[in-house]
């Protein structure tokens, strides 16, 4: 497996909205809250398309607003 460097995913915004990624390593995709969508990560390379972006459900989107919410509180 390789995998993508931190490095890389530190600079990477959303194409669509310019906003931060958070990083989903389970899933391998940076998600995008603004634009509520998740970009696939293959082969340690972000395929940063919005045409090929997944849309993402409510549940998910409230998900990860409490996980970055919750992270944030910790820092």
């Amino acid at each position: 497996m390789v995998r993508t460097s931190p490095q890389l995913l530190s600079l990477l915004v959303c194409p669509q909205t310019r906003s931060p990624l958070i990083y989903d390593a389970a899933a391998a995709e940076l998600i995008s809250l603004q634009a509520a969508c998740a970009y696939k990560i293959t082969d340690a390379v972000p395929i940063m398309l919005p045409s090929h972006a997944r849309p993402l459900s409510e549940e998910e989107c409230v998900k990860w607003q409490k996980s970055q919410r919750r992270n944030s509180s910790e820092i």
